[in-house]
């Protein structure tokens, strides 16, 4: 309760009590005084009671609006209920979201902007209560599948995240709460938001907290927040007594991506720890520095199988021709099933004429997953002497194994491969292989199969089949597509909006545009305020945006507008990465860097 609501009775009660008002020696004051001692503290508890009861039944009031199907009359109540910063309003609001049924519930948009709207004053319960109450699912687990009436830890962290920098201060202020979860929780949190003025705070952290797993989180914030300031930090913490620091550290550098932490890595690949070792390695590969290939070849040769696959794949990221014989070696000698995969998809990568052989002679005696992993390689090389063997391998007793071959037969574009994909798919009876079969051959230009299977009854297959249309972009199944819009099947009609759109024709722009009651090309305009709006079904609009008038800007803005930890996965994501490997940028993408810049999902605080 506001104290200055009770100032004037306070200050009433306490000159009373005191006796200033009273004549020395008056008897008559002097027992009124005593009736006054017995009596003020009831009229204060009335008094208190009574404003208790008004603003109970004020902030009922504005609950009960939240649920109005009136967005306006929502959002004033949010406001309103922001405006009360009040610790209870917040936990009253936490509760009301997490009963919610779904995310178009409108109590749950309501209450839920305004938590949005509460600012600084909700970040402290929002960490901290959800622990507090012994709340402790697994992650995969969605709020709306329980009926606990708190808000899950990770609900709570999304709430923090939309907030954006407002949220900054009070998390690094919980750097230093006594719940070494909270400040775990605070440090990661402040490396999602990018913050970087807790920059100095989380190298404290990291140098200085008992706990380890709050020293990683804060290592981990460092190098997604990133800058000059990150560096020397991190370098230092290669050289921590723990090894799960030191390791966190090198995976923050790769992180960082910064050339100037090349030496500290390669310094960090002789550590006496293998999981440090492979983890500096993944680093180098992900900065790609040529003064990483020779060291990295030497540790192929180490005692430790994580420390030969991380190095396997941190040098076909380079894609150094020197790789290419140590990598053969690997692959032919080491007993290790990830290295060996890591070497095989390192010698495609490679893109060297060398690589064919030592992938060949895997194909015809290897072991199933080196089979698999050697004939997806052999397409990403792309070399058409290997159209025979890959041939060979779509008979192969492994669905795996036959998916690849069809996946990179379809790469490598030679028509002699028409055939024998045909012949196979007339034969395959595996609902995971067929739809691979089949778009290899309509990259061959026989898009006959695909239009069959997108008659198919699975759905998850004909998801498949419809991705596969949009990526060959047959004119043919414009129509066929179209019927599917009409499906109850929310999936299958984003999959087939996306599809039209990749088409491109003009009775598919049409039929998008009138299945999503939207002008595409605003979308495209505009589209970092639809990023900051986050309203329901922005992301098919902005993947269809995306087709029609996309840039490697606006595609790495898609790939980094959401959480950091769930941008690898989802709908828009895949749809990005299809986008940018269709136009021949996807490293590019991937090289992207997160920035506070860039514009954030559901930002704006409109839900």
């Amino acid at each position: 309760m506001p104290a200055a609501r009770l100032a004037p009775v306070t200050r009433g009660l306490s000159g009373l009590l005191s006796g200033r008002s009273l004549k020395a020696g008056d008897a008559m004051w002097t027992r009124r005084r005593s009736r006054l001692l017995f009596i003020a503290p009831l009229v204060a508890l009335l008094a208190v009671a009574s404003y208790v009861a008004v603003f109970t039944a004020r902030v009922d009031s504005l609950i009960r609006d939240l649920s109005n199907p009136t967005i306006s009359v929502r959002a004033a109540a949010a406001r309103k209920l922001a405006a009360m910063q009040s610790r209870r309003v917040t936990m009253r609001l936490m509760e009301l979201v997490a009963r919610a049924n779904s995310a178009d519930d409108p109590s749950f948009q309501g209450a839920y902007l305004a938590l949005l709207k509460t600012g600084p004053a909700a970040v402290e319960p929002l960490l901290k209560e959800p622990y507090r109450r012994g709340i402790d699912l697994p992650n995969w687990v969605p709020f709306h599948v329980s009926r606990d009436p708190y808000l899950k830890p990770w609900d709570c962290e999304g709430v923090l995240w939309r907030m954006g920098p407002v949220a900054g201060p009070p998390l690094v202020r919980l750097l230093g709460d006594d719940d070494w979860q909270v400040r775990k929780d605070a440090a990661s949190m402040l490396g999602e938001l990018a913050y970087e003025p807790a920059m100095d705070a989380l190298a404290d952290v990291a140098h200085s907290d008992p706990e380890g797993e709050v020293r990683s989180s804060a290592i981990d914030a460092l190098g997604t927040i990133g800058g000059s300031g990150a560096l020397e930090p991190l370098v230092s913490l290669l050289k921590d007594e723990s090894r799960d620091v030191r390791a966190t550290a090198a995976d923050a550098l790769g992180t960082l991506a910064d050339a100037r932490g090349v030496e500290p890595l390669l310094g960090a690949l002789k550590d006496k720890d293998s999981l440090v070792r492979a983890t500096a390695a993944r680093s180098l590969g992900v900065i790609k520095d040529q003064r990483a290939v020779l060291p990295l070849i030497a540790a192929l040769k180490d005692d430790a199988n994580n420390v030969i696959a991380a190095s396997a794949w941190a040098l076909g990221q380079i894609g150094d021709p020197r790789a290419v014989m140590p990598l053969a070696v690997v692959l032919d000698e080491c007993g290790n099933a990830n290295a060996r995969w890591a070497a095989a998809s390192a010698l495609g990568l490679t893109k060297d004429p060398r690589a064919l052989d030592p992938l060949l002679s895997v194909t015809n005696h290897g072991y199933l997953a080196d089979r698999s992993s050697a004939a997806y390689a052999l397409g990403v090389l792309g070399d058409p002497h290997a159209v025979d063997s890959l041939v060979v391998l779509l008979s192969d007793a492994d669905n795996n194994v036959r998916g690849a071959a069809a996946d990179s037969l379809g790469r490598i574009g030679d028509k002699r491969a028409v055939s024998p994909l045909a012949r196979a798919f007339a034969n395959e009876k595996d609902d995971q292989v067929r739809p691979a079969l089949a778009e290899a051959l309509g990259l061959l230009g026989d898009t006959s199969f695909l239009m069959e299977l997108l008659r198919h009854p699975d759905p998850s297959a004909k998801s498949e089949v419809i991705r596969a249309i949009g990526r060959v972009r047959e004119p043919a199944a414009v129509k066929p597509l179209i019927a599917i819009l009409s499906s109850r099947d929310e999936s299958l009609t984003e999959d087939a909006a996306i599809a039209l759109e990749a088409i491109g024709t003009e009775e598919a722009c049409k039929a998008v545009e009138a299945f999503v009651h939207a002008d595409i090309s605003e979308v495209a305009r505009n589209y970092k305020n639809h990023i900051r709006a986050g309203a329901p079904r922005t992301r098919l609009l902005l993947i269809l945006a995306l087709e029609r008038h996309g840039t490697l800007e606006m595609a790495e803005d898609l790939l980094r507008c959401e959480r950091p930890r769930y941008t690898s996965s989802g709908h828009l994501a895949w749809a990005v990465r299809d986008w940018a490997d269709r136009h021949g940028v996807l490293d590019e993408l991937e090289s992207s860097k997160n920035s506070p810049d860039r514009p954030k999902w559901g930002r704006a605080g409109d839900l």
